[in-house]
């Protein structure tokens, strides 16, 4: 590996870790912002209309390309593997995260003035829900992609971090399918929150050992 594709590898890990992050503090502090938004009843796209809804549409637009740079390491990475499904993973992570960035613009254009026409907010949350479901089930098949990437590796360390993508990937299943029946109900903000936390909590994974594994490349070379 030359120092080019080093480089490239840490500077995908360092944006798959920022992601959780980043998508975390900026969520947290607009719910402060907000008086008597509820982290049960209310779905965090509900932060991307109304009062300080830049803090959270700026949120998808930047957590989405980070997503796609880590996808591209991450997929880069796996390609030692098994090249097909590593590129399915790179896909999938594309996908994922031009779906959040969308997520994101179609909420800045809900209700905007274009050419003296008003942008009826419906289309725009159409497109939202549209984007943000898309988004969901790319990271789900990226995550069983990652798994199939690595378990025929005869490296114990990846094969644990591909079971690791498999179990997340079912967990990631379940928690979907509890998620769609409440979207509309009390506790839908509580659902939703479950099944985001299972995607940030592998992306910070996964990028921790991508950052490893370009360390350990580069050590070598």
């Amino acid at each position: 590996m030359n120092s080019k594709d080093w480089g490239f590898l840490r500077f995908s890990s360092w944006a798959g870790i920022a992601t959780p992050v980043f998508f975390t503090v900026m969520v947290a502090v607009e719910s402060l912002l907000r008086p008597g938004y509820s982290q049960i009843a209310k779905e965090v796209s509900d932060l991307g209309a109304g009062p300080y809804s830049g803090i959270m549409n700026t949120n998808f637009i930047v957590s989405g390309i980070l997503a796609v740079v880590f996808g591209l390491g991450l997929g880069a990475a796996l390609s030692v593997e098994e090249r097909r499904a590593a590129r399915r993973v790179q896909i999938a992570l594309e996908i994922f995260g031009v779906g959040v960035v969308l997520a994101g613009v179609s909420l800045i254009f809900a209700g905007a003035k274009v050419g003296g026409l008003v942008i009826s907010e419906i289309p725009a949350y159409y497109v939202h829900t549209s984007a943000s479901l898309i988004a969901f089930l790319a990271i789900i098949v990226a995550q069983f992609y990652t798994w199939r990437a690595v378990k025929g590796s005869n490296r114990g360390v990846r094969v644990r971090y591909g079971r690791y993508s498999m179990l997340s990937g079912i967990v990631s299943i379940v928690l979907l399918v509890v998620f769609l029946p409440t979207s509309f109900g009390s506790y839908q903000g509580l659902t939703e929150r479950m099944f985001i936390a299972v995607q940030l909590i592998w992306i910070e994974v996964m990028a921790l050992k991508l950052r490893s594994m370009a360390n350990l490349q580069h050590s070598r070379s």
